[in-house]
């Protein structure tokens, strides 16, 4: 009896192997047997069309949710500053004689911002709420959920600068107290 040797055992393997591979179905498909094929093409367009539109629907209310949240959070910080900030001021600029001129209009300026922020928060969670895969205007939906979404994200960014601008106003009067002179520094 003949020895085989190694390479000859690997072609008579593949040789028994390669043609029960091809028999099963996964040559040209790549591993996709006929079977799974003919479950595919009984999903009609319009039923794909749906689910797609049903995980957009879902996507944008999952958006919304997060972006109130974001906008939640960032009003709560903002208010914590403003509320350090006014403290500071009546504590602690006013007793030392000092005073912003325009401190009353500033302090308006941020209110103001901050309802227009709770303002276009509610226009974008009506709108999401609104939003239907049964309506013909799909792509009108999602086209105002994106232009709502960065309208909430601009009126935050102006409630921002409206605090910003007061802690600039005050810092601009307190100033002059704060630097150290030439002498003084290490």
């Amino acid at each position: 009896m003949k020895k085989f040797s190694v390479i000859s055992l690997f072609l008579l393997a593949l040789m028994v192997v390669v043609p029960s591979v091809f028999a099963q179905g996964y040559g040209k498909d790549r591993g996709i047997r006929q079977d799974d094929k003919m479950m595919r093409r009984q999903v009609t367009p319009g039923e794909g069309r749906m689910t797609a539109c049903q995980a957009r629907e879902a996507s944008i209310k999952n958006r919304m949710l997060h972006l109130t949240q974001l906008a939640e959070g960032m009003e709560e910080n903002f208010d914590k500053h403003l509320e350090r900030i006014k403290a500071y001021y009546t504590d602690k600029v006013v007793p030392s004689g000092k005073t912003v001129a325009n401190y009353d209009e500033l302090l308006a300026a941020v209110k103001a911002q901050e309802e227009v922020v709770e303002d276009t928060l509610k226009v974008a969670e009506a709108d999401a709420n609104a939003f239907s895969c049964t309506s013909g205007t799909l792509k009108e939906q999602t086209t105002k959920f994106r232009e709502d979404m960065h309208a909430v994200k601009s009126a935050l960014k102006d409630y921002r600068t409206a605090i910003k601008n007061l802690i600039v106003a005050i810092r601009s009067v307190t100033g002059e107290e704060n630097k150290m002179s030439p002498t003084e520094q290490p």
